[in-house]
């Protein structure tokens, strides 16, 4: 059933944040019921046993991974909340966990806002709207949606890209229901993304415009991103962690933040150890996009020359995507010649699934 959805948005500062958000998984302010999100479905999570709930890394990689892969994790970008609620207005109460409210090449809604989608009645995933950060850090956005049928509705939440979540409730009126969502298709396991800044949301303009968002949707598939701002440089101890992850498919798209030398070094050794802990599991190598492509980079070039090796070995289920066409042809798709804007990300998108697909011999 098809809903037309408005949406409005308020942000506001609160003083004190223990009264705004208590310890209890649901209470009732006034007409709205306020449900702890920990209390719904959490997707885009590797693993169960993090630090906090939003986190992307486990407990564990804290004395084993980099000191910045380890702050990067407490970002939650790809981590989403679905639910299903009845409620024509929705809200949104969320605590960003660090100071970064926005970045010089990304706006804060990115950085530190929420988008919201809804099932349309075709089966598709349809844009609701977008909660605008505080600079304060503790935000509110209302959803408002005109719809004449009762039925509950299928809502998919998109956290913060390159900040995390502290705290965070979801808000319906009073006489509604809201439930758990299980709105992916649990027949096919999670794609796993390893990468840079791109990987992990830079320089797209609000959190669902990412590629693996965008890929999510167009699958209905779980994602499990890991790009970690210039820290994506395959150390061996990340292959162990990802090897972890029962994957349909584990992307390797690192180049940006390896050197040559690194490339060297690192990536042979981290696709067979992969290879050696999931035998079976296709894994995709990714070139470093550049906006004025004309022919691979050394790293490029040393990635081909791995990629080709492995082949002649015989290596099963390995795969390689170039660079020719993830940002296009008009020198148009990035922010600052590096980073992919909108329309960047919708050009990964499609090389992304276009190879994706025949992977996993989806039509």
């Amino acid at each position: 059933m098809k809903k037309k959805l408005l949406v409005l948005f308020f942000v506001f500062s609160v003083i004190e944040l223990s009264a705004q958000f208590p310890d209890s998984l649901t209470r009732v302010e006034g007409d709205t019921i306020w449900f702890d999100a920990r209390s719904l479905t959490i997707e885009g999570k590797g693993w169960v046993d993090t630090d906090s709930t939003f986190d992307r890394l486990p407990l564990k990689a804290k004395e084993i991974i980099p000191e910045r892969v380890w702050r990067l994790s407490k970002n939650s970008a790809g981590i989403t909340v679905s639910f299903s609620t009845n409620s024509k207005n929705i809200f949104v109460k969320w605590k960003n966990n660090n100071n970064t409210y926005a970045l010089p090449n990304m706006p804060a809604i990115s950085v530190s806002g929420i988008d919201l989608y809804y099932r349309a009645s075709d089966n598709s995933w349809k844009y609701a709207g977008t909660g605008r950060p505080s600079p304060t850090f503790s935000s509110i956005a209302v959803f408002s949606a005109a719809d004449e049928y009762p039925d509950k509705t299928d809502y998919l939440l998109y956290l913060p890209l390159y900040n995390g979540i502290a705290k965070m409730e979801i808000g319906i009126l009073k006489g509604n229901e809201i439930t758990p969502a299980n709105v992916f298709d649990n027949n096919l396991k999670p794609i796993v993304f390893y990468g840079t800044s791109i990987t992990q949301g830079g320089s797209a303009s609000r959190p669902g415009l990412v590629h693996t968002a965008l890929i999510q949707r167009q699958l209905n598939a779980k994602i499990v991103n890991l790009g970690f701002s210039g820290s994506g440089k395959m150390e061996i101890e990340m292959a162990q962690l990802i090897s972890e992850i029962d994957a349909s498919v584990y992307v390797l798209d690192c180049l940006w933040n390896m050197t040559d030398d690194l490339v060297k070094e690192r990536t042979e050794h981290f696709i067979r150890f992969l290879r050696e802990r999931k035998p079976d599991t296709p894994i995709l190598l990714v070139e470093d996009s550049k906006y004025n492509y004309s022919s691979p980079s050394e790293r490029g070039k040393i990635l081909i020359g791995i990629f080709d090796k492995l082949q002649k070995e015989q290596m099963k289920e390995i795969y390689f995507l170039g660079a020719q066409n993830l940002l296009g042809k008009d020198w148009e798709g990035t922010i600052d010649g590096v980073h992919p804007n909108d329309l960047g990300f919708m050009r990964h998108t499609e090389e992304f699934l276009r190879i994706i697909k025949e992977i996993l011999k989806i039509n």
